[in-house]
C-alpha cells in the first residue's frame, strides 16, 4: 500500500508540473501592419504611452520602423535614438538604443532592431513611454495600429523640436500611438520545470520516510 501511495504522489507531482500552460515565448508591441499616415517629422520625438499587463515582461531589443525615404525595408534615411521611460512624477529614462541609418541593423517584421545593452524588465500593470527621436525630413511613421494584447495603448505623444530624444509629453488626441518605435520583449520567465520537479520529488521522499 506505501509502495503504491508513493508512485500515485510522483504521478501527480509529475502531471501537474509538465501539463502546465506555456506563455508565447516573445511579443513585438507592434505587430508589422500600418495605420493612418505616412507622416514624416518636422524635427521631434514621438511615441506611445502604454501599460503592461498582469505579467511583467522583458524588453530585449529597440526597434524602428524602417519606412524610409527608399520606401519600406530599403534602410534608413536617417539616425534614430529609440529609449523607454517609465511613466510618471520623475519619469525616468530606463534605456535607449542608437538606431544607424542605411541598412546595417537587423531587419525583422519591417523594423531595424539593436539589442539592449542589458535587458530592461516592465513591471507588470505599470506604464510607460516608447519614444524615437526622428530629424526633420527623416524616415515615415505612421499610426493606428495593432498593439500586442500584452501592452495596452494609452495615447499618442510627441514632443516637437529639440536635438535628440526628449520625453514627449504633448498628447496627440486622434490615436492611442505612433506606429514607428518598437521592442521586442519576453515574458518575465516563471520558474523552471526541472527546479520545481526536483522541489517536488525531495518532498515526497520526506513524506515516503515519514510513511515507512
Amino acid at each position: 500500500m506505501k509502495k503504491k501511495s508513493w508512485v500515485l504522489l510522483c504521478a501527480v507531482i509529475i502531471f501537474g508540473v509538465t501539463s502546465a500552460p506555456e506563455i508565447s515565448s516573445a511579443a513585438l508591441y507592434y505587430a508589422a501592419d500600418v495605420g493612418g499616415g505616412p507622416y514624416q517629422s518636422g524635427n521631434g520625438s514621438f511615441g506611445n504611452e502604454f501599460s503592461v499587463g498582469n505579467t511583467a515582461m522583458v524588453v530585449e531589443r529597440l526597434g524602428i520602423y524602417d519606412a524610409g525615404l527608399l520606401g519600406v525595408g530599403q534602410g534608413l534615411s536617417n539616425t534614430h535614438t529609440v529609449g523607454i521611460y517609465q511613466y510618471g512624477s520623475s519619469q525616468p529614462l530606463l534605456t535607449s538604443v542608437t538606431i544607424p541609418s542605411g541598412t546595417s541593423a537587423l531587419l525583422e517584421n519591417g523594423f531595424r532592431w539593436v539589442p539592449l545593452a542589458s535587458p530592461v524588465t516592465l513591471k507588470a500593470n505599470t506604464s510607460y513611454v516608447l519614444a524615437a527621436y526622428y530629424p526633420s525630413l527623416s524616415d515615415y511613421f505612421y499610426d493606428n495600429a495593432t498593439v500586442n494584447p500584452a501592452f495596452t495603448a494609452l495615447r499618442a505623444l510627441y514632443f516637437d523640436g529639440g536635438s535628440g530624444l526628449t520625453l514627449p509629453t504633448e498628447i496627440f488626441s486622434y490615436d492611442s500611438g505612433f506606429y514607428g518605435p518598437n521592442m521586442s520583449t519576453t515574458p518575465v520567465p516563471i520558474p523552471a520545470v526541472g527546479w520545481l520537479l526536483g522541489s517536488g520529488l525531495l518532498g515526497l521522499i520526506g513524506i515516503r520516510k515519514k510513511l515507512s
